[in-house]
């Protein structure tokens, strides 16, 4: 995928589309469960409309971790750049973020709009409210990133794990980006920010045991005595 894209948002998510190596629908799904775009939102939006509220804050975050740089978004400050990941992350509403810093929901839904600039004092205000939950919004960028740019190198299904064309290099690099990747989403699922029985629904959509067999397959990778027990235990 290339990155440092620069155009209208219609240009950004065109192009998205057309390079993303998972396919027209898997980029759909990506798109659609990082902004909530619902409907025909997403067709409006490739087809020249400008998204408004939370939406926008959502699709202007989404394209800069594809690598893109929509126009549209070109006079909002970095500060407020930076601030509005907190709402793109779902970590906080608009409504309380303004409380926080002691604005109204109004105000700072312009400051995200590029259509009016913060005081001094409010930045640092800001900058207060954003050291607090920086730990989490690198978290959840991350997350996504791996979403986007972790692409298996080599998709091993379970008939293909013995195939001879598979290059040892490949499989380890594409076994590496996935542990990395599932690592920060496991670390995610296990926050607070998941319930119970969302942990639960997970397990039920992984068939056959798949989250305990992922632990035992990674554990017997931790050495080579791990994954001497880990066979005799299989036999």
């Amino acid at each position: 995928m290339e990155k440092d894209f620069r155009g209208t948002i219609a240009k950004c998510l065109n192009h998205f589309f057309s390079t993303f190596p998972g396919g027209k629908e898997r980029a759909n799904k990506i798109v659609t469960d990082f902004t909530g775009a619902k409907g025909g939102s997403l067709h409006d939006w490739i087809n020249g409309t400008v998204p408004t509220g939370i939406r926008s804050i959502k699709l202007r975050h989404f394209l800069s971790l594809a690598g893109y740089s929509a126009t549209e978004y070109s006079k909002v400050p970095s500060p407020i750049i930076e601030l509005s990941k907190i709402v793109a992350y779902d970590l906080d509403s608009v409504e309380s973020l303004a409380d926080k810093i002691g604005v109204s929901s109004r105000a700072l839904a312009g400051y995200f709009r590029g259509e009016s600039n913060p005081s001094n004092d409010t930045v640092q205000i800001m900058n207060d409210v954003l050291y607090v939950v920086q730990d989490q919004i690198a978290l959840r960028e991350n997350a996504w990133k791996r979403t986007l740019f972790a692409t298996p190198t080599v998709i091993a299904e379970e008939s293909d794990i013995h195939h001879p064309g598979i290059p040892k290099d490949a499989i380890l690099k594409s076994l590496t980006g996935q542990i990395s990747a599932t690592l920060q989403l496991a670390k995610l699922v296990l926050s607070d920010d998941f319930t119970p029985e969302d942990r639960g629904s997970l397990r039920k959509m992984v068939s056959n045991n798949g989250v305990f067999e992922l632990a035992n397959s990674l554990n017997a990778l931790c050495s080579e005595t791990a994954r001497k027990l880990s066979q005799k235990g299989g036999k």
